[in-house]
């Protein structure tokens, strides 16, 4: 999401606390994409985000007039922390309709990356061994940490956001970040680790 995009989304955010229906549905389209592809990597049955997403906006239409103003950055990662919120509730639901013992903050969730052809553009062979292996050491990580890199690397969310919607520390954050690339660095080669980091942010 480009500058521009950051400010009309905060522009719409103003227009409807202000009660107009149609800037909540530009809001609600504008974000989608990010919010399925968030979504997915708790929960693979689509349904059930499409259902989350929708009741996203139906709260936020019935409480629009006691929610802060967000500025430019603020917008996407606000409707992600909700989203997740929202996900882990059905979670939780599940597990106990089901009788399953119950785990914390979904630390029995795969939160799974992938590189997919509507995220990169990989034209060699080299390119695609190199992008497997990148994917294959991602997800050996916690979940924690996959989501952190996640929301960093491929949504470019900055780290007070990615611990709002994480629901953690801004220090838990950056020690998530210290810790992984740590790890990863040991595992791979420079120029593999360096592509790593800038891949997510070229395609």
């Amino acid at each position: 999401m480009n500058v521009a995009d950051t400010i009309d989304d905060a522009l719409l955010w103003g227009q409807f606390q202000q009660g107009d229906p149609v800037a909540l549905g530009k809001l609600m389209t504008r974000n989608y994409t990010a919010l399925i592809r968030y979504g997915t990597k708790f929960n693979r049955e689509k349904d059930d985000i499409r259902d989350c997403i929708q009741d996203i906006f139906v709260d936020l239409w019935n409480c629009r007039t006691t929610l802060s103003r967000l500025t430019t950055s603020q917008v996407l990662p606000y409707l992600m922390a909700m989203l997740r919120r929202l996900l882990h509730k059905k979670h939780l639901l599940r597990q106990r309709v089901s009788l399953i013992p119950i785990a914390d903050e979904y630390e029995d969730t795969r939160f799974t990356i992938f590189f997919s052809p509507e995220d990169q553009l990989i034209e060699d062979e080299k390119a695609q061994t190199n992008t497997q292996h990148i994917q294959q050491l991602i997800n050996q990580l916690p979940p924690r940490a996959k989501e952190a890199i996640y929301l960093r690397f491929y949504h470019n969310i900055d780290r007070p956001s990615i611990a709002q919607i994480m629901g953690i520390s801004e220090q838990s954050v950056s020690n998530l970040f210290q810790t992984t690339f740590r790890q990863l660095r040991h595992k791979v080669s420079a120029e593999i680790f360096w592509l790593l980091l800038l891949l997510p942010l070229i395609g």
